[in-house]
């Protein structure tokens, strides 16, 4: 096999893996899946945002409840110191601090009563949504079973075409597969071409004698004069004809 040999079977492989990756994107099955992967991520910034507003409240109570814990602990406190008490001013000022902590302690009640319902509701909406994705990764599992079945003939041939393309590249030259690669992007994949008498397969903008005398002196590949794709002159089949 001849490097233009080799040049125009790996253009062959390039546009047969493009129809192939054609097909798999465009079979209804693949495009819900690509909609379900968006609905599933979604739900999992939902249950990350609940998880978040979740910890805080669990955070705020947690706060509350040991302000509370603290607050009872120095009416203890209070109440203890106060039972020798007999100056007047002191038992003034003792009602007075005993009157401010039972003011933080009805603070401290009022927050946690608002508090706790929303904890409750916060944690009934994250096992809501947890269950929700819970039951959505099923199916979607199954679904991405059944697509993957459906799609077996496809993934398969697109892995021998892969292995077939590596091992073409892997046989042409370094700098070869570079002008290759650079064409097939400006060319959208019909990088090649083949000379056919005076005929250039892909652009079929005849040659002038002037530019057939110039091949004579290029090499088995070079570069077509009109479109400036790669231009094969040598190939096995030329010399089967």
């Amino acid at each position: 096999m001849t490097t233009g040999d080799t040049l125009l079977e790996l253009q062959d492989i390039d546009i047969a893996l493009m129809r192939n990756k054609n097909t798999l994107d465009t079979m209804p099955g693949v495009r819900e899946l690509a909609k379900k992967r968006a609905q599933y991520r979604t739900l999992r910034a939902e249950a990350q945002k609940l998880l978040g507003a979740r910890k805080d409240l669990e955070i705020e109570i947690a706060d509350l409840e040991a302000r509370r814990t603290h607050t009872e602990d120095m009416v203890t406190e209070t109440q203890t110191g106060a039972q020798n008490l007999t100056d007047y001013r002191a038992v003034q000022d003792f009602e007075t601090r005993l009157s401010d902590l039972g003011k933080e302690l009805d603070k401290i009640d009022f927050a946690l009563a608002k508090k706790r319902p929303e904890l409750d509701e916060a944690q009934k909406q994250e096992r809501k949504v947890l269950a929700y994705m819970k039951k959505f990764e099923a199916a979607f599992k199954a679904e991405t079973a059944q697509v993957r079945e459906h799609a077996g003939d496809l993934l398969s041939e697109r892995e021998k075409l892969e292995k077939r393309r590596e091992n073409l590249a892997g046989a042409l030259p370094a700098d070869v597969v570079e002008r290759y690669e650079r064409a097939r992007k400006q060319f959208k994949g019909l990088a090649v071409e083949k000379l056919v008498g005076n005929h250039p397969t892909v652009c079929r903008i005849a040659l002038q004698p002037s530019s057939m005398g110039d091949l004579k002196h290029a090499g088995s590949i070079t570069e077509c004069p009109y479109c400036h794709r790669m231009l094969v002159l040598e190939s096995s089949s030329d010399s089967e004809e």
